[in-house]
């Protein structure tokens, strides 16, 4: 009787960890792990998952082919772009009926100093809080909030995140790529 209970327990413990593995393996696109539950718990719970990877992607494309500019006592490669940075989320703003949702890129754990970037006014968009479309970008500056509006879409970044700049920097460079961005890329289509 207990060798057969030991077997049946042995039994569950090797179905359990099956499936453990198919999830895992499920998750896998192009060899490349999807960071499915990595959502801040905050995020989750107000339904914010499309915000949150719309404004991830977007900063991504925004900065991808910028390098980040680092004092040249740090002895860091000076040809890092923002594309291989870990982007981390930040800040949740919610006020009248809008969501303004700002992250920070991250070079081994330590903040990167926009000062250091170029163009260095974005750090995240805005919404309205019942639609996923972006209808502003925030920024550190007084003005605080920018549109950017364009006869020409297709010419500007902030308007048309395909932009062939864009799309011939993540394929030209796939493998630097922060894993959440490439997977992104992946997922999206742009990485061919």
């Amino acid at each position: 009787m207990r060798l057969n209970v030991f077997i049946f327990l042995i039994i569950i413990i090797q179905v359990g960890c099956i499936e453990k593995n198919q999830r895992n393996f499920a998750k896998k696109s192009n060899n490349v792990v999807k960071e499915i539950d990595n959502y801040p718990p905050l995020i989750d719970s107000l339904g914010f998952r499309s915000k949150y990877d719309k404004t991830k992607w977007f900063l991504y494309c925004r900065y991808c082919d910028e390098k980040v500019l680092f004092t040249e006592q740090s002895k860091i490669d000076t040809s890092i772009t923002f594309a291989s940075l870990d982007l981390k989320f930040d800040t949740l703003i919610i006020k009248n009926n809008l969501c303004e949702m700002n992250f920070r890129f991250y070079f081994k754990d330590s903040l990167c100093d926009y000062r250091l970037v170029e163009n260095r006014l974005l750090w995240g968009c805005v919404f309205q809080v019942d639609n996923d479309s972006i209808i502003k970008f925030s920024g550190r500056t007084n003005a605080r909030y920018f549109q950017f509006e364009s006869e020409k879409p297709e010419a500007s970044r902030f308007q048309n995140l395909s932009h062939p700049d864009v799309i011939n920097y993540i394929n030209a460079n796939k493998d630097k790529l922060n894993p959440w961005f490439r997977e992104e890329a992946v997922i999206r289509g742009v990485i061919r």
